[in-house]
């Protein structure tokens, strides 16, 4: 993730902002199936964003918020109920329009492309 970041944002301290986001949003190892889980992430990355408000790095943070959430719908076990679902569909439209608000080329169109296809994980539409 970090060096995705870096590469992404042709800014002056962009090694810096690429640590500080590894450094201080939850990236899981495994989610095991259970919508807490990029839920969490979700949440630190939101936190990163209220301790780094202007940030470069923004549009691609609110992004990744609503493909955390887009994945926290997904997954099979602790599934989304009620409100909590209400939220989380919300969440991504709000997060897809805060990401859209972005000049960057290749953000632009991933967003776009999210917008059109809201996924987890594209692996399920390969052939197999």
């Amino acid at each position: 993730m970090e060096r995705s970041l870096f590469a992404l944002f042709d800014v002056p301290n962009a090694a810096e902002l690429a640590a500080q986001f590894s450094r201080e949003v939850d990236i899981l190892y495994e989610w095991e199936g259970m919508a807490s889980s990029p839920l969490q992430e979700a949440k630190s990355a939101l936190a990163f964003l209220s301790r780094h408000p202007g940030t470069h790095t923004a549009p691609f943070v609110h992004f990744f918020v609503a493909h955390r959430y887009v994945c926290a719908d997904e997954m099979p076990y602790g599934e989304l109920k009620g409100n909590q679902k209400r939220e989380v569909a919300e969440g991504v439209q709000s997060e897809l329009a805060l990401a859209r608000r972005t000049s960057h080329p290749l953000l632009t169109f991933v967003v776009a492309d999210f917008t059109q296809r809201p996924r987890c994980n594209d692996s399920l539409d390969m052939p197999r």
